[in-house]
């Protein structure tokens, strides 16, 4: 029963600091500019998974963090097995041409 108690006690322990640490942290915000589209698409993905957009993003710079490095290899190969556009030969393919940047804006 002692052993029991000390079990308790330590995961009560280590639960009240993981709270005091989190609850003394700064944060900070981060801006950075993505086209209109895509942003919307992966709010709508987050939202399917029940999460916001910020929550995503904190997890993606989270999983950087552990893996010290991106938490995916990037890849011009679609899920579909295509090749993008830029494999195919088109050199301006998955690039935003400075029109389309200024219309964002």
């Amino acid at each position: 029963m002692v052993k029991k108690a000390k079990e308790a006690t330590g995961v009560e322990q280590k639960s009240q600091e993981v709270k005091h640490v989190a609850a003394t942290e700064k944060m900070t915000s981060i801006t950075f500019r993505t086209r209109l589209v895509q942003k919307k698409k992966a709010e709508k993905i987050f939202e399917d998974m029940g999460i916001s957009t910020s929550a995503a993003l904190n997890m993606f710079l989270a999983q950087v963090v552990r893996d010290k490095g991106m938490p995916f290899l990037p890849s011009t190969v679609r899920k579909d097995g295509g090749a993008s556009m830029k494999e195919e030969g088109d050199p301006n393919a998955g690039f935003i041409a400075l029109e389309e940047l200024w219309d964002e804006l």
